[in-house]
Formats: C-alpha cells, sequence, structure tokens
C-alpha cells in the first residue's frame, strides 16, 4: 500500500477524520438570521419615512380643501390622500387646522384665506396654483 491511499488518521474522540468540518453552518446560520433582522428593521423604518411624508402632504391639501369647501370636501381629499381626517379646528377667523393620519404617522397643516391666495406657515401659494416653492 503506498502513502497516498492511505486513510486519513481520526482526529476526535469518535474516531472520525476531520473535526473542523460543520465549523462554518452556525456561522452561516447567524450571518442569515442577523441578515434578515437587519432587512426587517429597515424596511419597517421605510414604512414609517413614507407614511409620514404621505400624512404632511394629505395635511396640506386637506387644510386647504377645509378652508376652501369645508369639511366635507375635505374628508374626501383626505381620503384621496390614503388619509383620516382626525381633527378640524378653526384658528383665528379664517384660518383652519387639520390633523390627518396615515397609518401611525399623523401630520398637522394650516391653511388661511386671504384675498386670492392661501397662505401656509412656510409660504404663500395663489389659489388655483401649484404649490411650488415651498418646502415639503
Amino acid at each position: 500500500m503506498d502513502d497516498t491511499t492511505a486513510a486519513t488518521p481520526p482526529d476526535d474522540a469518535t474516531g472520525r477524520g476531520g473535526g473542523d468540518r460543520g465549523q462554518v453552518l452556525p456561522f452561516a446560520a447567524l450571518a442569515m438570521v442577523t441578515t434578515i433582522g437587519v432587512l426587517v428593521l429597515v424596511s419597517a423604518l421605510g414604512v414609517v419615512v413614507v407614511d409620514r411624508l404621505r400624512a404632511r402632504h394629505a395635511a396640506d391639501a386637506t387644510a386647504v380643501a377645509v378652508a376652501q369647501d369645508g369639511v366635507g370636501v375635505a374628508r374626501h381629499v383626505a381620503s384621496a390622500n390614503g388619509a383620516t381626517l382626525e381633527a378640524v379646528r378653526p384658528v383665528d377667523g379664517s384660518a383652519v387646522e387639520v390633523t390627518v393620519r396615515v397609518g401611525s404617522a399623523r401630520a398637522t397643516s394650516r391653511a388661511e384665506r386671504s384675498a386670492d391666495t392661501w397662505e401656509w406657515p412656510t409660504g404663500r401659494v395663489r389659489a388655483g396654483s401649484r404649490r411650488s416653492g415651498v418646502p415639503t
């Protein structure tokens, strides 16, 4: 018998060779569980961020609708934007403040009718025009 075909000597108490075999499996399983956990957290954070953004946009549109057309139209506008109208409060005569909810996110916005313009706390927009120039 030549040396190249000799059996591998046993490495552990069981008498079987290859005592290091299977060492990668626990580490690979841990890496997979960690990766899946991170992905779940990132996706949950993404949902929260998107809900907050959608709630802000819905609150802005709903506040303008309340100031212009009343609560009935505002409920439709909120619903069309994926939000639920939670509260409408009059503020200083012609201004209104609304609170809407999208998922778990809530947002409040205020609109005021002033001659031919709508005023947001962050800027002005002419009635009938887009909200360009107003930070979102």
